[in-house]
């Protein structure tokens, strides 16, 4: 049977947030087919220029690795280290092992990110608020304190954020520190900043007038605030924070993974296993690309629509550009 899953709220954790909220101007799309998601989200950068970002990541992978963060039991296992005892606070996720352990899922949306600084030669600041936008129009949602038979403490990591299509504020602030955490300047210059109801992220950069900081041992964090439907600028807090619960620094690992990992070149040949229940792998040669083309087929009534992977090569047979479809429409 041809199975196509739509997610809004992945039912895989069959999770409803809290206080939901999205922006009717924006888009969040996060759709699987066959083993593959496709992420599309819609956003209006700081000059009020809609963005929209896409890309695509293995399901089972992200499902995985969500299924791992988590605490079994009041006193059982801290699961794979992923919670601390902090002196003042008490249990709190081990964000620097989250940011480690999540950093590749989140590697298109920094591709996505620093291809616009660099196109745009954005400064620090500019960079930093176009991120901000990204998050501040990413829809809101509360987690449950549990989930799955696991203790998650209201905390979404990075990828189950992205299944979800919502994210809360510590959730936001340590999907915006894992990206961050992929940039060989600001890998080593950020902080989560916790205090009573919220968390926020900060940042350690040159202040300007007027920006909002944090102090934490001769180091000073700026506030950058991924929550909050006012889109707050950088610099700025939601509300005057009076009490600070903690600051955690937060650096990202030694070798960044951005240049490890294939682009187009990594492509692999298709298989008839890359096609969805039902569907059927044909090849053929392409005058228009001048090179073979393999795409998957779905069968619907005499007609045969494009259901799938469809792989391009180039004239020397080499694997050249993946797309993929859904019922005839390309994602």
């Amino acid at each position: 049977m041809f199975f196509t899953l739509f997610l809004l709220i992945s039912n895989v954790w069959a999770v409803e947030p809290r206080a939901y909220q999205k922006k009717p101007d924006i888009k969040s799309e996060a759709v699987v087919v066959g083993s593959q998601i496709f992420f599309k989200y819609g956003f209006k950068d700081p000059k009020g220029v809609y963005q929209e970002w896409s890309w695509q990541d293995d399901y089972t992978k992200l499902k995985n690795l969500s299924d791992q963060f988590g605490v079994v039991g009041k006193d059982g296992d801290l699961g794979l280290g992923f919670f601390v005892k902090h002196p003042l606070v008490g249990l709190l996720p081990d964000y620097n092992k989250i940011l480690t352990h999540y950093q590749s899922t989140v590697l298109e949306i920094y591709r996505h990110w620093n291809r616009i600084v660099e196109t745009e030669k954005l400064n620090r600041r500019e960079s930093i608020d176009l991120l901000l936008r990204f998050l501040q129009d990413y829809p809101y949602g509360i987690p449950p304190s549990e989930l799955g038979g696991k203790i998650i403490g209201g905390l979404l990591v990075p990828p189950l954020s992205l299944i979800s299509s919502w994210a809360d504020c510590d959730s936001k602030s340590i999907l915006m520190a894992t990206i961050l955490s992929l940039d060989p300047y600001f890998k080593d210059k950020m902080a989560m900043i916790l205090v009573p109801g919220h968390a926020l992220l900060g940042l350690e950069v040159v202040t300007q007038p007027y920006d909002e900081t944090y102090e934490y041992r001769n180091r000073t964090f700026v506030a950058a605030e991924p929550t909050g439907l006012s889109r707050t600028p950088f610099g700025r807090r939601n509300s005057p924070y009076s009490d600070v619960l903690a600051i955690i620094p937060l650096t990202g690992p030694e070798a960044t993974i951005v240049e490890n990992v294939p682009t187009n070149n990594g492509l692999k040949a298709l298989t008839q296993s890359d096609c969805p229940e039902e569907g059927l792998l044909v090849e053929y040669y392409s005058n228009l690309d001048k090179g073979k083309v393999q795409v998957c087929m779905l069968k619907v009534g005499s007609d045969f629509i494009k259901n799938g992977p469809l792989l391009k090569y180039d004239a020397s047979g080499q694997p050249k550009v993946k797309e993929t479809y859904n019922r005839g429409m390309k994602l």
